[in-house]
């Protein structure tokens, strides 16, 4: 690390993370698909190991769409999914024989997602990486927000996914003051008082405030409306009163069953799940005891196993779905990562929680007194492996809950608790 390195703000488990490679168990050089970017690919032309170069003519080919040069080429898997250039230990001959600098930019990444938001850059990772679920997920302390000086020479060479300049002024409020809502949005879910799903249902009230006044004619008196709100949400007397309120809202187990049904239906008929979270969705359904003839029947064995084996234990570990959410709004840039608008980007969230906890729910009945916090981690980084990496399934999950009128907050809120 030279004079001018970039220091970037991450969450504290980014201090400690590294690869772990052939002991970690499930690579992420199997079961996706490896893209090179341009750069890269014309770096390879010029390899001169003879077995590398041989191996690279016929297992890196050009992608349809040439003209990206993010996506410019990519690597013909073996029959089983895994990368061709694995070597006999399940480690990347590329690198090994090479060195980290001829890898492509998606390899070289990966699991790290780096964002530019005017002058600041962040650091976080995806959960889809087995080791990152852990070192996120089990520490109390691990989404305590630090300092970290990245291994490049200036800040231009920092791989960015994204960046974005704007000052207060700018004329969409929810980029505007996207810092602002991110922070508070931040705060609601650290409140010490709050378990996961209260937090959320809190942050869906907020959502919904700040929504009226979003697209309102008068910006600067919407912004300050916004602003006076947001400072609201940070009110520790406030946030009590929200989350009495949270808890006292009726919990609607019908609209929590559809949801996994539809999931269940929709991913295994259209989808081909990795045999790791195949095997998490079947002891998920043999706890709860699906029986599509007898809905009442299921409901009633899911309130059972949510109040006897899973609510005790997350009551005793909030951090675990605490962390999978603060680590989100951080490393999908919430609320404007994706630019479809804050209550959207709030349903996304607040579904892709709903499942995991419902997941839990029957992992935990299924597992009784042997459910522990290493079902949080698998639960999770399967769950975003197959469903988040998947850039299908969402909107094809979301346009389900439209059609059966839950694709609202009002909606998601009865599903989390």
């Amino acid at each position: 690390m030279g004079k001018h390195s970039p220091v970037v703000i991450a969450p504290a488990y980014m201090e400690s993370f590294q690869c772990i490679g052939s002991n970690c168990e499930e690579t992420c050089c199997k079961g996706w698909t490896i893209t090179i970017d341009k750069q890269t690919y014309k770096k390879y032309r010029t390899i001169e190991i003879r077995e590398l170069r041989d191996k690279i003519k016929t297992s890196v080919v050009l992608t349809e769409d040439a003209s990206n040069a993010d996506n410019y080429a990519k690597i013909k898997l073996e029959e089983d999914g895994s990368c061709s250039f694995l070597d006999d230990k399940k480690l990347c001959s590329i690198q090994g024989k090479l060195g980290a600098s001829y890898l492509s930019k998606t390899c070289h990444i990966y699991p790290r997602t780096l964002t530019r938001k005017n002058d600041e850059i962040s650091l976080y990772a995806s959960l889809s990486c087995p080791e990152v679920a852990r070192k996120a997920l089990l520490d109390v302390e691990a989404m305590r927000m630090t300092h970290i000086t990245l291994p490049y020479p200036n800040e231009n060479a920092v791989p960015l996914s994204t960046s974005m300049r704007y000052s207060e002024n700018y004329p969409d409020l929810l980029v505007a003051l996207s810092s602002y809502i991110v922070d508070t949005s931040s705060f609601v879910l650290r409140f010490p008082a709050y378990r996961s799903a209260e937090a959320m249902i809190v942050l869906g009230l907020m959502v919904q405030k700040l929504s009226q006044f979003l697209n309102a004619p008068d910006a600067e008196s919407a912004k300050n409306a916004i602003i006076e709100r947001l400072i609201q949400f940070t009110d520790p007397h406030f946030l009590t009163q929200a989350g009495e309120f949270a808890q006292g809202i009726t919990i609607d187990r019908s609209k929590q069953i559809i949801l996994l049904r539809g999931v269940l239906r929709i991913y295994f008929s259209k989808h081909q799940p990795h045999s790791s979270f195949k095997q998490v969705m079947l002891d998920m359904v043999a706890g709860i005891q699906f029986d599509d003839s007898d809905i009442e029947a299921t409901e009633k064995r899911y309130f059972e196993a949510d109040s006897k084996w899973f609510k005790p234990f997350d009551e005793a570990h909030p951090h675990l779905l605490k962390n999978y959410l603060l680590n989100d709004l951080g490393k999908n840039n919430f609320p404007i990562g994706k630019m479809r608008g804050l209550e959207t980007e709030f349903i996304d969230l607040a579904v892709r929680y709903s499942l995991i906890k419902m997941i839990l729910v029957g992992i935990a009945a299924f597992k009784k007194e042997n459910f522990s916090e290493q079902d949080y981690v698998t639960v999770i980084y399967t769950f975003s492996r197959n469903i988040e990496h998947n850039l299908k399934f969402m909107p094809e999950l979301l346009e389900l809950l439209a059609e059966d009128g839950l694709s609202n907050i009002a909606a998601a809120t009865l599903m989390m608790r």
